[in-house]
């Protein structure tokens, strides 16, 4: 009798099924990159650096996803910008949300690009005084339909969530504070960098600067930070960069890419 091998699909869904394994590295990026966003379809790849106060940079990729064909195309210097912490990047490719503080401010800045995914093209359009309410807001997600918001905090250590008042709007945003819902994830990592959410929210994924690698966490209750929270796994990224601070995974979540101040390097992993 033939025996056929079952093999268990990498669901959209989840995200990780079995072991992240280290593919490549990018050749070297820009100096302490500490955020970075993907396009939908892998051909470029957005970062910003904590060398560079409000300056936004795009790579692209000749061969989609493929982290050796990384090379740099252009900068935006986002002057209504200090500080910049983070970003995110809608799935359309037309809006940037960015995070930036001073230690008389921290704010959440919109643009738009008229061209989609070519940051030559963005304007600035509003800005949100609410992180005022929150110590040094670092990585956050926003989920694809532009109303909640998850956003990690470097020195509290803690994850928040929240609604915004309509799609992608973060100039209304509410008064209520950070602080009034979120989790406490002192007890897993220091100063952390990046947060990742799976497709359907049951899942997601921090890393910071300690311990150095990426941890997997998964949610009782979709979206729901305040159901039950478990830690899954450990994910060792240390051989690649000992200070890993950006992360994020493609739309299908057979691929995670991580950056870190050490390496100042791009790095790719297969979901297997």
């Amino acid at each position: 009798m033939l025996h056929i091998p079952i093999v268990l699909p990498k669901s959209p869904e989840t995200g990780f099924i079995g072991t992240p394994v280290y593919r490549a590295s990018s050749s070297s990026v820009i100096a302490n990159p500490q955020s970075l966003i993907l396009s939908l379809d892998g051909t470029k790849l957005y970062m910003c650096s904590s060398s560079s106060d409000s300056v936004l940079y795009q790579y692209s990729m000749s061969v989609p996803f493929d982290i050796t064909t990384l090379v740099f195309e252009k900068s935006k210097d986002l002057t209504e910008v200090d500080n910049l912490q983070s970003f995110f990047i809608d799935s359309t490719g037309t809006i940037i949300i960015v995070h930036s503080y001073l230690l008389n401010g921290r704010t959440m800045k919109k643009y738009t690009m008229s061209t989609p995914y070519d940051i030559a093209t963005a304007s600035y359009q509003n800005t949100s005084p609410i992180l005022n309410m929150q110590d040094y807001p670092k990585g956050y997600f926003i989920r694809d339909d532009g109303i909640r918001l998850l956003n990690i905090s470097s020195s509290k250590d803690r994850l928040d969530s929240f609604d915004l008042p309509s799609i992608w709007n973060v100039q209304d945003i509410p008064s209520y504070s950070f602080r009034d819902t979120g989790i406490d994830i002192t007890s897993y990592v220091s100063s952390p960098g990046s947060v990742w959410f799976s497709k359907n929210g049951l899942k997601f994924w921090l890393c910071g600067s300690s311990p150095d690698y990426i941890q997997e966490f998964s949610l009782s209750v979709a979206w729901d930070i305040l159901s039950t929270v478990t830690h899954i796994q450990d994910i060792d990224v240390v051989t690649q960069d000992s200070s890993p601070d950006g992360l994020v995974m493609n739309n299908t979540g057979t691929k995670l890419y991580m950056c870190g101040s050490s390496s100042s390097k791009v790095h790719e992993y297969d979901m297997v």
